[in-house]
């Protein structure tokens, strides 16, 4: 019952976003930061890279972390998709939800998501979500900062990060 209710929360929310999603207009990325979890600090990469018009591909890798691949759809909201491929201590997952990001200031932006997580082939499924702040200090470099936690799973965790980006 709790994935089904899961799933359809992620599905309800993906259809209030889909009429209102904007074509993407992304700048590629590459950062380089400080994540924290379970009391650990680990350098990670993280990288965006223009597929289409309204697609972009991301990656992301850290230290002692299996490697994230996803792509996100639209501009100020859409829809995302991310696998973690397997490593020797954990299996694959893969997670699919809505994103949307927002002005806090002229210069500032909040991005905040939420989707259903599960190990590939399982039956679990639990809610993953987090929030990051970009903060721009020139025209091609900025500052971020952001969270992002495990919800409804026997263990929840959560993770913090901070990082400097070049657009290009």
């Amino acid at each position: 019952m709790k994935k089904v209710s899961l799933v359809a929360l992620v599905l309800a929310v993906a259809l209030v976003l889909a009429p209102s999603a904007a074509p993407a207009q992304a700048a590629s990325l590459i950062s380089v930061g400080v994540e924290m979890h379970k009391g650990d600090s680990h350098t990670y990469f993280y990288g965006e890279v223009d597929i289409t018009p309204t697609l972009v591909g991301a990656f992301e890798y850290a230290a002692d972390h299996p490697l994230v691949l996803s792509a996100w759809y639209g501009v100020t909201q859409g829809f995302y998709g991310e696998i973690e491929l397997a490593t020797a201590g954990s299996g694959q997952t893969i997670e699919v939800g809505v994103w949307r990001a927002m002005p806090l200031s002229e210069t500032i932006e909040v991005t905040g998501w939420i989707g259903a997580k599960s190990d590939l082939g399982g039956s679990a499924v639990w809610a993953q979500g987090g929030a990051e702040v970009t903060v721009p200090l020139a025209s091609s470099f900025a500052l971020f900062a952001g969270a992002d936690t495990t919800l409804l799973k026997n263990e929840n965790s959560t993770s913090t990060w901070v990082g400097v980006g070049l657009y290009f």
